[in-house]
C-alpha cells in the first residue's frame, strides 16, 4: 500500500507521553509488537450421521417456510383499479355534490371526445369534474355542434387519415 494521510498502516503509530507516564514530557512512544495467539479450532463433536439429521432438519424446515410463504401470497390482492361500477358511482356521487340534477352515466356524463362524436361540445369556460382519470361533463354543460364547427372537424379528421397514411414510419410495417 501507498503511503498517504488516509492510509496509516504504513507510518509508525507513535503518540505522544503524557504526565502520567514515567517518562519526560514530548517523549514518543513507539507502539508495541505483539503478536496475537492462535487458537486451534476444537475437533467436531458429531458424527456423519448426526450431521445427516441435521441437514434433513434443516430441508423440514426450509420446505414449511415455503408453504407459509406461499400461503401468504395466495391471498387476494386488493384492487388498483377502480372498475366501471365503481367509476360510476363516484360519478354520481360527485355530480351531486356539484348540483346537477338528471345524472346517468355514460348517458349524460361523457368525456370531451364523446360529446363531439355526438356532435355536441363542452360550453367555452365550462369545467369538467374529476372522476379518478376522467374528465366528464354534465349534458347542461355542453352545446350543439354548429354546421361549420362540424365540416371542420371533419376536414381535420380527413386531414388526419391522410398524415397518418402517408406517413413513412407507417409504410415500413
Amino acid at each position: 500500500m501507498a503511503k498517504t494521510p488516509k492510509n496509516p498502516i504504513d507510518k509508525p503509530n507513535l503518540h505522544l507521553a503524557s504526565s502520567s507516564d514515567l517518562l519526560p514530557p514530548n517523549t514518543l512512544i513507539p507502539p508495541t509488537t505483539s503478536k496475537p495467539k492462535v487458537t486451534k479450532l476444537p475437533a467436531a463433536t458429531f458424527s456423519p450421521e448426526a450431521l445427516c439429521r441435521l441437514v434433513n432438519e434443516v430441508t423440514e424446515q426450509r420446505k414449511l417456510i415455503a408453504e407459509l410463504m406461499a400461503g401468504k401470497s395466495a391471498k387476494p390482492a386488493k384492487r388498483k383499479v377502480p372498475t366501471s361500477a365503481d367509476n360510476d358511482t363516484l360519478a354520481i356521487k360527485i355530480f351531486t355534490k356539484a348540483g346537477f340534477t338528471d345524472i346517468q352515466p355514460r348517458v349524460n356524463l361523457l368525456t370531451f371526445r364523446k360529446w363531439v362524436e355526438l356532435g355536441r361540445r363542452p360550453i367555452e369556460k365550462s369545467k369538467a369534474l374529476k372522476v379518478n382519470n376522467l374528465r366528464l361533463w354534465h349534458i347542461t354543460q355542453t352545446r350543439i355542434m354548429t354546421k361549420a364547427e362540424l365540416k371542420a372537424l371533419k376536414e381535420q379528421a380527413a386531414a388526419a387519415t391522410v398524415r397518418r397514411e402517408g406517413s413513412p414510419n407507417l409504410e415500413l410495417q
